[in-house]
């Protein structure tokens, strides 16, 4: 029941946002871990038996466990459930109340039907996963509405070309998993969620949103290539290169080190009360130095290696079809 447990299911599960996590600073892997960890299983929990019923069983145990960090009493011990705990606040557990709310549907194979339904799901998935890893990274911060729109927006793009690089694997499970859309739909879709994720997140942000974010680093240019070539989506070709997809993480990652963004405030954990202790990186990784300075040349270097051994052991889906009328 540590970090380290959480750490190892998002390496298995969720290889982006696991090099997002190393990429970001020591102390606010404590904290991403346990909430991409939870998002795993939420995730895959709809899929792990052919009965609807299980897999609302499974999702009820989450939002049972939501439940109980929301209301501030005992947790049940788990191994995700129990580090969770340590980084959510009543409200960041309710933010993430509506991961599970639009699993259900996966659940339920229910399929998307119009497109509003389609940007309803994606915001759930994505933009409270963000909004409530912002919160959590600086739980003493006063956060407003407009911060919560720039979470949503960009967790929504995000989102969008996670579910895009998702479409065989869905379509091999028998769901459809686009609703009946003109070829100029498709269009009007991916560009209306790219300009509204440009503008939410063109102001200056807090250090705590740019760490967020750090998942989303592959989406803009994911969604573009799927807006640029849909066919690439049936080809397979919307994942960029090994190289230009480590070296954009790279440069992401070193942003953090600059003016720290819209207040310095350090990211700290601990919403119910206590700090976590640290823990160590997952078996075979070299432990980072925490510093709040920036990085000097060598470490630099540093990132970059740590980026691209872990880059070398992933996996990306690679689609294979899309429903899209011309």
């Amino acid at each position: 029941m540590s970090v380290a447990a959480c750490a190892a299911i998002v390496e298995r599960g969720d290889p982006d946002r696991f090099l997002a996590a190393m990429a970001a600073p020591v102390a606010a892997r404590d904290v991403l871990f346990p909430i991409y960890a939870f998002n795993v299983e939420i995730a895959r929990a709809p899929w792990m038996s052919e009965e609807p019923l299980i897999a609302e069983m499974r999702l009820q145990w989450w939002a049972d466990a939501l439940g109980e960090i929301a209301g501030g009493g005992p947790v049940r011990r788990h191994e995700v459930a129990t580090p969770l705990a340590d980084v959510l606040d009543a409200d960041g557990a309710r933010i993430l109340e509506r991961c599970i709310d639009a699993r259900r549907r996966d659940a339920q194979r229910l399929r998307l039907e119009t497109v509003p339904e389609l940007r309803a799901y994606l915001a759930a998935t994505g933009g409270a996963l963000i909004w409530a890893a912002t919160r959590a990274l600086d739980p003493g911060r006063g956060w407003g509405p407009s911060d919560a729109a720039r979470a949503e927006a960009a967790g929504t793009l995000s989102a969008l070309a996670n579910y895009l690089l998702a479409v065989p694997a869905l379509l091999a499970r028998g769901v459809n998993p686009l609703p009946e859309m003109s070829e100029r739909d498709f269009e009007a879709l991916l560009t209306e969620v790219l300009a509204e994720a440009d503008r939410a997140t063109a102001g200056r942000p807090a250090r705590a949103q740019k760490i967020a974010e750090l998942a989303a680093w592959r989406a803009r240019g994911i969604v573009i290539r799927a807006l640029r070539t849909p066919e690439a989506i049936v080809a397979g070709h919307l994942a960029e290169s090994e190289f230009a997809r480590r070296a954009a993480l790279l440069w992401r990652s070193l942003q953090l080190w600059g003016d720290g963004g819209r207040g310095g405030a350090p990211v700290r954990a601990g919403a119910r009360g206590s700090e976590p202790p640290r823990s160590p990186p997952p078996k075979g990784r070299e432990p980072r130095r925490q510093s709040g300075t920036p990085p000097d040349t060598s470490k630099s270097s540093r990132i970059e290696a740590r980026v691209s051994a872990f880059g070398s052991r992933t996996s990306r889906t690679r689609p294979s079809c899309c429903g899209i009328r011309r």
